[in-house]
Parts: structure tokens; sequence; C-alpha cells
């Protein structure tokens, strides 16, 4: 009864991906360990692009039913030690354990290209495509704590929306293009870490 709550207790009810709190926690001992044992985290932030037309088009069982199906897909694609979590509404995070810069970009555009290959169907309906934006960042190569490891997937994927959509980017590359202006500016408030996906999640 006591492991039933607390799989409730950090468990997404409609997905079944791990919820904010736990995400925070596995995050925060992911970099612990990594730092201890001089490995890598890479972070994926995913935001399912124009999801707002499933919604406004077929109804919110069918906006249910993408996410479910997408975070299905995110839970058979990534390795047992990976952490598969829905931040709120469209928002998904996956720590990546062990993964460098390239090897969390494989990751991202692997799960990229199968999302934009699913075929949904709802009660014999076609729900059309459905397709993913993914900023990437990884310890050590970026900053060093929770805030600011989130914040900089955070940047990448707003550059992966503004530049398209269904499409990665890693921080890595959005740091060189900054480096002939200037680098996004990272704020340490934890509170504010998503608020540019979910100003994105929309459009």
């Amino acid at each position: 009864l006591q492991e039933k709550l607390r799989a409730q207790a950090i468990s997404d009810p409609l997905t079944g991906l791990y919820n904010r709190r736990h995400f925070e926690e596995m995050l925060d001992t992911s970099l612990n360990t990594a730092k201890s044992e001089q490995s890598y985290v890479s972070l994926l932030m995913l935001d399912l692009d124009h999801f707002k037309r499933f919604n406004d088009n077929f109804g919110h069982d069918a906006g249910d039913y993408v996410l479910k199906e997408v975070s299905s897909l995110l839970m058979n694609t990534i390795d047992d030690d990976d952490v598969a979590c829905r931040l709120g509404g469209v928002e998904l995070a996956v720590i990546a354990l062990g993964r460098d810069a390239e090897a969390g970009t494989v990751l991202a555009q692997q799960i990229c290209n199968l999302i934009s290959g699913l075929h949904l169907e709802l009660k014999g309906l076609s729900l059309g495509k459905v397709t993913v934006s993914i900023g990437v960042s990884t310890f050590p190569d970026s900053q060093v704590d929770r805030s600011n490891l989130v914040k900089i997937a955070d940047v990448a994927l707003y550059k992966a929306k503004d530049t398209g959509r269904n499409r990665v980017i890693h921080y890595n590359e959005v740091r060189q293009l900054a480096s002939l202006k200037s680098e996004p500016e990272l704020d340490s408030d934890d509170s504010n870490q998503s608020s540019t996906v979910r100003v994105l999640a929309n459009k």
C-alpha cells in the first residue's frame, strides 16, 4: 500500500510519467551523482508543437489521447536508467544519465523523429500529424546547478520553436551563435525556470 501511495505521489495521473516534484528530486540526485563520478547528464525539455489545435479541432479527449500516446512512446524509447516526466500542460522532460552533449542530442533527435512519424487516430478519426520541439542542455558542458540547467534547456527549446519547430537544438549551438553577440542572461530564480515554455505552448 505504501509503495502504491508513493507511486501515486510522484506520477502524473494522465500520462503515467513522473511529475514535476519527482523531476526536481531526480535532477538534483543525477547532478550530484554526475559530479561525484565525473560523468554526464543531459536534460531534454520537450514541448508539443501547435498542441492547442488538437483541443480546438477535436476536443480535450483528443488532446489527452495525444499526450498519452507521446508519453508512451517516450517511455518506450529512453533507457531504463533515464527519467521521463510531465512538468505540466504539454511540457515534458527527460533526464538522460551518462549522455554527453552529442549522445543527448542523438536521443532527442530520435524522439523527435519517432513522434513526427506517429499516425494518431481516435474513434476512427485521424488527428493529423504531431511534432515536438526539444531543447537540450548537458552537465558538465553547461551550467552546473539544476536551476540553470533547466533554464538553458528552455533557451534551446525557445530557439527550436523560433526556427521552425519539429527540431532539436542543444544549448551549445545557441551559445556558439551568442558568442558573436551576447550570451542569454540566466536568472537564478527557480520560479521562472519554465515560463518561456509555458508562453510558447499555445503557439
